[in-house]
C-alpha cells in the first residue's frame, strides 16, 4: 500500500510486507480491518459520492449539534474540572470550552457532551446510521 499524506509516501508496513509476500507469508495484516484501512487510505475527496458528503455533514452537524445542548448538563462542569487537574500536554481541543487539553481528556469531555442528552444516535431517516458521537 501507498498513499500520498502531505506530500510524503506513507508505506506503513514498508518492506516488511514485500518480503513476506516474496516467500509465501502472510503478514498478520491481511484481515478486513486492514483491508478497509487500506481502501481508506487511497480513497480521496472527490472519490465520495455528493451523498456520502452530504450524509457525512449532516451527522456531523448532528454530533455538534448534540454536544452544543449536552455542553451545560450536569455533571459536565465537574468532570472538566477534574480532568482539567491531569496535566499533559495540551494537543487537543476541548469544543465549547475554548481550551485544550491531552487528547484521553479532551476526547472524553467532547464524548460526554455529545452523549450527555443521548440524543446522538437517533437522527434515523431510511435506515440512515452514523456513529453518534465518534471521538
Amino acid at each position: 500500500m501507498r498513499s500520498q499524506l502531505n506530500g510524503d509516501v506513507y508505506e506503513p508496513f514498508g518492506d516488511k510486507a514485500a518480503r513476506a509476500t516474496q516467500h509465501g507469508m502472510k503478514m498478520m495484516t491481511d484481515d478486513p480491518a486492514s483491508a478497509l484501512a487500506r481502501h481508506v487510505c487511497r480513497t480521496g475527496y472527490a472519490d465520495l459520492p455528493a451523498s456520502t458528503v452530504e450524509s457525512a455533514r449532516r451527522d456531523l452537524l448532528d454530533t455538534f449539534g448534540c454536544m452544543l445542548g449536552g455542553s451545560g448538563s450536569p455533571g459536565i462542569g465537574e468532570l472538566f474540572a477534574v480532568v482539567s487537574r491531569w496535566g499533559g500536554l495540551a494537543e487537543s481541543r476541548v469544543l465549547l470550552r475554548g481550551v485544550s487539553l491531552p487528547s484521553p481528556q479532551a476526547a472524553l469531555l467532547n464524548a460526554s457532551m455529545g452523549h450527555a442528552l443521548d440524543f446522538d444516535d437517533t437522527f434515523d431517516t431510511g435506515g440512515s446510521i452514523h456513529p453518534g458521537v465518534s471521538y
